[in-house]
């Protein structure tokens, strides 16, 4: 942070569907456990907060479940359902067609395991 901006925000924590986000805001945009918790019609408006949050060669990094990790059920079943069943899981696949139209993919990991002590 630079001394002289001290008091400057350098996070959000909000709803990000009812944050003001001025055009070109922002450098780095990290979703950690957002994205997931989305139905499947809120995705454009995400993909769209996104575009108008970041800066001109922003980055835009992602964690959410993976199959197995999360609910592996349907955009449609979401709706039969009226349930996210606690989190959608998306595949490498999946995720590239969503983000691919508005963002150029540099890099695709699993998150390394850890070992959790008790």
């Amino acid at each position: 942070m630079n001394e002289s901006n001290t008091n400057e925000d350098i996070y959000n924590v909000d709803d990000i569907f009812e944050i003001e986000v001025n055009n070109s805001t922002y450098d780095l945009v990290y979703d950690s456990g957002c994205f997931h918790h989305l139905p499947p019609h809120q995705r454009l408006k995400y993909l769209d907060l996104l575009s108008k949050a970041l800066k001109s060669n922003g980055f835009f990094g992602l964690t959410c479940f993976a199959p197995g990790g999360g609910s592996d059920i349907s955009d449609w079943e979401v709706y039969r359902k009226n349930s996210l069943q606690g989190g959608l899981s998306y595949t490498e696949e999946k995720l590239k067609k969503i983000f691919s139209k508005n963002f150029e993919v540099i890099e695709f990991r699993k998150m390394k395991e850890i070992q959790q002590f008790t």
